[in-house]
């Protein structure tokens, strides 16, 4: 929002972010808070008309916007900031949007999808205009764009990587992601744009897309897989019916907890019957990086009660030259 200031003063701009979605559990008698989201864009409205608060983008301020009596401000005439450490609410940096395999990914994914579309020569919506009818080619530009705008939302980088995980997993985010990016294109090409025929895969893999990718080039010899043994050491909790395990491949359940359980009998890797220490065994292709956690009983498909963490997940990369067989022995709640 640009305040404006009294005629011996610049303008100033305040920057005003709501990260909504974690009020939404806290309206109780207004649904998703749009009774209050209605009044402040009221508001701002009626203090847009007399100019007392004139709502704007940071582009607008920067570039101007002659349409909405908007001047320019361009940066090297604005006075330089003091320079401001970099953070954020969680962990007071960015590791949890940026760093990891899968963000970075993302993010490469994003830029590309960004820079074709903006190549295309499609022109941004104009909210101010009345929206095109639905099935023209104007309609179907507006459509690329919205999709576009809808992966930029920051929420697809939270949920990437193993710092943040969603109770059901992180893969329900990731097929939504690669849609919208996919959507950009599909929408694009049906408003007569020139766009690349590009297609995004998903980013998180699981074993079977990694089978998939394997089926029809050269079936996996015996050295291209290494047996993986859990243990997870249980000795000093009460485990009522069992450990589980849950992580991102098919023989780890998909995500879906309270479905894989561990052995404490003698069997899949366990050493010996009774002892404390559940474990499993499977076989997974070199090159595969695991995704997992523990769970101690509870309802399967529920992570509540019984999950070991909720904020992280443990992970391995099966990696060439790990040998034949690989312990992972881990401390039920112990990272």
């Amino acid at each position: 929002m640009s305040y404006a200031a009294p005629e011996n003063e610049g303008d100033r701009l305040l920057t005003v972010i709501l990260d909504g979605e974690n009020a939404w559990e806290w309206y109780s008698q207004d649904e998703d808070g749009k009774q209050f989201l209605n009044s402040l864009y009221t508001k701002l409205s009626k203090l847009f008309k007399t100019k007392e608060v004139i709502t704007v983008t940071l582009t607008e301020y920067l570039e101007g916007n002659p349409g909405r009596g908007i001047p320019a401000h361009p940066p090297a005439t604005l006075p330089e900031l003091d320079w401001l450490w970099p953070g954020s609410w969680i962990n007071a940096n960015y590791d949890t949007w940026i760093g990891e395999r899968e963000e970075n990914e993302a993010w490469d994914y994003l830029r590309i999808a960004r820079a074709d579309l903006e190549e295309s020569g499609l022109p941004r919506p104009d909210y101010n205009k009345k929206p095109a009818k639905q099935g023209t080619k104007a309609w179907f530009a507006e459509q690329a764009w919205e999709a576009m705008f809808a992966a930029e939302g920051s929420d697809w980088f939270w949920w990437y990587g193993t710092d943040q995980s969603a109770p059901a997993g992180d893969r329900p985010f990731d097929i939504a992601f690669i849609t919208h990016l996919n959507h950009i294109y599909d929408f694009a090409a049906k408003a007569g744009a020139k766009m690349p025929k590009r297609r995004f895969d998903p980013i998180i893999k699981t074993e079977a897309s990694l089978e998939r990718a394997q089926r029809g080039t050269m079936a996996q010899s015996k050295d291209d897989m290494v047996r993986v043994v859990f243990q997870c050491d249980a000795r000093e909790d009460y485990v009522r019916r069992g450990i589980y395990i849950a992580g991102n491949l098919e023989a780890l359940g998909n995500w879906t907890p309270n479905t894989v359980k561990m052995h404490d009998d003698g069997f899949s890797g366990d050493d010996a019957a009774g002892d404390g220490i559940w474990s499993l065994e499977i076989q997974v292709p070199v090159g595969t990086r695991i995704e997992y956690k523990y769970t101690n009983s509870g309802p399967a498909g529920e992570w509540d009660p019984g999950q070991e963490f909720p904020q992280r997940n443990r992970t391995y990369m099966v990696e060439k030259g790990s040998g034949p067989r690989v312990v992972l022995s881990d401390r039920f709640g112990k990272y």
